[in-house]
């Protein structure tokens, strides 16, 4: 039986990067909210991405707001899903991620690590 995650949680990334992240768990109307942040170094570079995503009740993505600084600039990005693997960036259709059905930042394991922490 699926268990609720923790409201919070928090790791030290240590492999190919070394980073700290967080993440917050909310319980909304359509699912779930995570708040998930990181910041680290790689490759002697220092970055931060926060994401705040929005999952059903299936731990199916279905939107993410996304910030990232390094030292090459900030940048956001809005990504939303139908929830049938087509997706759109910005407001733009992304036809190149049809068939993808979860968001992975690749600096960011917050959303599964939730769920993993909920049975």
């Amino acid at each position: 039986m699926f268990q609720l995650p923790p409201a919070a949680a928090a790791w030290r990334h240590a492999d190919a990067q070394d980073a700290f992240e967080s993440v917050f768990v909310r319980i909304i109307a359509a699912g779930y909210e995570i708040d998930d942040h990181t910041a680290g170094v790689e490759a002697g570079v220092v970055w931060a991405v926060r994401a705040s995503i929005t999952l059903d009740s299936d731990w199916m993505t279905r939107a993410a707001q996304v910030w990232g600084q390094s030292p090459t600039g900030a940048r956001t990005a809005r990504v939303e899903t139908d929830g049938a693997g087509h997706w759109h960036v910005d407001g733009e259709a992304r036809p190149e991620l049809d068939g993808c059905f979860d968001l992975d930042l690749e600096s960011s394991a917050g959303a599964e690590v939730a769920k993993e922490l909920g049975g």
